[in-house]
């Protein structure tokens, strides 16, 4: 496994699970009608920063680097 592959393996055990279950935590508790996409705008973003700064780093290392 290569560094930027583990680093991206530890971040959905560990951070990724973490902010997951608080989405989980605020749509359980939000009042029935709610628009669940007005919930939890900030972890969400959180979420797409990290994800896609873990996985620019293995889109361009590696076999599966594109030139675009």
């Amino acid at each position: 496994m290569t560094v930027r592959s583990r680093a991206m393996d530890t971040w959905i055990r560990n951070e990724f699970k973490d902010i997951n279950s608080k989405l989980e935590e605020l749509y359980f508790s939000s009042p029935e009608g709610t628009p669940l996409g007005s919930v939890g705008a900030a972890l969400k973003q959180q979420l797409v920063e990290q994800g896609t700064a873990l996985i620019a780093g293995l889109l361009n290392r590696g076999k599966y680097r594109r030139r675009l």
